[in-house]
């Protein structure tokens, strides 16, 4: 599994906050199912402003109770210029500098998504679990889609 090492500047989402509780795999799945669900069918993405690349949409991984098996907070949404107002329903959160390792998933999704994070899981990486995140850019329209997944780590 390749991975690339990089710093990411201080960054600012808005975006829709579901907490995971993560209590099965299966349950963890459809929670997550779900939130992505909402984001599209209530065409949130449309409600934020200001947003740095309209149409990039991000999925953060923060708030973990203690690791990837314990409870965690999912926002979906976009990075953002300048946080004027957050839209009802919304919530605005600012991503610290920080180091992480870079994963790219290639194939048909979500089964490519899915197997990243398992051998992210599966890896050993020493995992800070503060901000973890996923990119979904022009790259996931191509024929074969990708998405980057960012791990902080220590």
């Amino acid at each position: 599994m390749e991975s690339n090492l990089l710093i990411c500047e201080q960054f600012t989402i808005v975006g829709q906050l579901t907490q995971i509780e993560n209590s099965s795999p299966e349950s963890t799945r459809q929670a997550i199912s779900a939130a992505w669900g909402n984001f599209f069918t209530n065409n949130l993405l449309t409600k934020i402003p200001n947003q740095v690349n309209p149409g990039v949409i991000y999925g953060i991984y923060t708030n973990y109770k203690s690791d990837f098996h314990g409870p965690y907070d999912l926002i979906i949404g976009s990075p953002v210029t300048v946080v004027d107002q957050v839209p009802a329903g919304l919530v605005s959160l600012t991503v610290r500098a920080s180091k992480y390792k870079v994963f790219t998933a290639k194939g048909p999704m979500p089964m490519a998504l899915a197997q990243t994070w398992n051998d992210i899981w599966n890896s050993g990486l020493k995992r800070a679990y503060q901000v973890d995140f996923e990119v979904y850019d022009h790259r996931y329209q191509q024929p074969t889609p990708e998405v980057d997944v960012y791990i902080s780590i220590p």
